[in-house]
């Protein structure tokens, strides 16, 4: 499918790493595809009614390995790298001669609860958190939804609400894609998806930060 965000690429100045996001996409579904195979071949069958696929609500660290995987061949990657001088970690980076250029973190990202924002906040503010030095810092972020293109087009407005409450340019989503999943209670009714979007965090003032 296209990328509705593709006119940003160039803006945001990360075109260069489309390939990894497609790479990104492509480990996910065969994940989500080897997943469901497993359901479906199981020698015991479950009884209850569950998502056979990604949308079974697998851990972030999980969706994180299977990029990583990905990653690997294409460019220097490390997985849970430590932030600078903090017990924390980044779910991803990518060095290019020898330092760290891009900073991921990854997040669930199932509504615009104030719970989830909150949490998206925090993933946010410990990207901003980073020295200065790298070109970008990413939020990966995923989620699942009834396969319609007026549920997707719903998804999408609620990606760009969100970067809304911040300051303009603070955060820009430049690539979304989405690809057929298990959902149990949607089995019959037109089938789900499951997807990701990838954002653009800049380093403003905390003045700047979230305000809704």
């Amino acid at each position: 499918m296209t990328n509705p965000y593709s006119n940003r690429l160039s803006a945001s100045g990360v075109e260069d790493l489309l390939p990894l996001f497609q790479a990104a996409v492509r480990a996910l579904e065969l994940e989500d595809r080897a997943l469901g195979m497993a359901f479906a071949q199981g020698a015991v069958r479950q009884t209850e009614a569950r998502n056979h696929g990604l949308a079974y609500w697998v851990f972030e660290q999980i969706l994180v390995y299977s990029i990583f995987k990905a990653w690997l061949p294409m460019t220097e990657t490390y997985w849970e790298y430590p932030y600078p001088g903090s017990g924390q970690h980044a779910d991803l980076v990518l060095l290019r001669n020898g330092s760290v250029d891009v900073v991921v973190e990854a997040k669930w990202w199932g509504s615009n609860n104030a719970k989830m924002l909150s949490a998206l906040d925090r993933d946010i503010e410990k990207l901003r958190s980073w020295p200065p030095g790298p070109s970008h810092r990413l939020l990966l972020a995923f989620w699942f939804s009834g396969d319609t293109d007026e549920q997707w087009g719903k998804d999408l407005a609620d990606v760009d609400a969100y970067c809304q409450r911040f300051a303009e340019g603070a955060m820009v989503p430049v690539f979304a894609h989405r690809f057929p999943t298990d959902v149990a209670e949607l089995r019959g009714a037109g089938g789900a998806y499951f997807a990701m979007a990838i954002l653009v965090v800049t380093v403003l003032a905390l003045g700047d930060a979230a305000v809704g």
